[in-house]
């Protein structure tokens, strides 16, 4: 929350175009947006100090952090979808992660459509999705939406940390 007491919150000094942009129908990157504390194995130690708390639960998790199939698949991120925004619908890339998203602010009638299924994101709860099922999202509503965004390992894999998948016979 004291974040979004900044005045310049949701400007570019924070939130970059989001690394799928090509997904936001129109193809208007501005439109959907990141704040990466997280990614490709690096945490932002300057983001992290705006956010301790997500940064403290999250980190040394190897459901977030870990590598499996030779391959680093955690995300710790803000996502700002500004109003209006439609994002295609579209698979993600493998089927051994889930994403989850918070929902930190959240205007009435965001949707996401999944499997036939439509629901709407809100404020102060939990949307877990296996994203590589078809989904969408559509923000129909009336400023940005922003969630705390974490992509992490399926519960049923046996992600490794960086050390032990670098001791492992076979990457020599």
């Amino acid at each position: 929350q004291e974040f979004l007491k900044k005045t310049d919150w949701d400007s570019d000094r924070y939130f970059a175009p989001n690394q799928d942009n090509d997904l936001v129908r129109g193809n208007e990157p501005r439109r959907w947006t990141e704040l990466l504390l997280f990614s490709k194995g690096l945490w932002d130690y300057q983001r992290c100090a705006m956010f301790p708390t997500a940064c403290k639960i999250f980190k040394g998790l190897v459901e977030v952090e870990g590598i499996l199939h030779g391959k680093r698949s955690g995300q710790v991120s803000l996502l700002k979808l500004e109003e209006g925004t439609a994002l295609v619908p579209h698979f993600g890339t493998v089927n051994w992660r889930y994403t989850a998203q918070f929902g930190l602010l959240v205007p009435d009638n965001v949707w996401i459509h999944v499997g036939g299924q439509s629901r709407t994101f809100k404020q102060g709860e939990l949307t877990l999705l296996d994203d590589s099922f078809l989904h969408s999202v559509e923000h129909n509503g009336t400023g940005p939406r922003v969630t705390l965004f974490v992509n992490f390992f399926h519960p049923r894999t046996s992600p490794m940390t960086y050390d032990e998948w670098l001791l492992r016979k076979d990457y020599i």
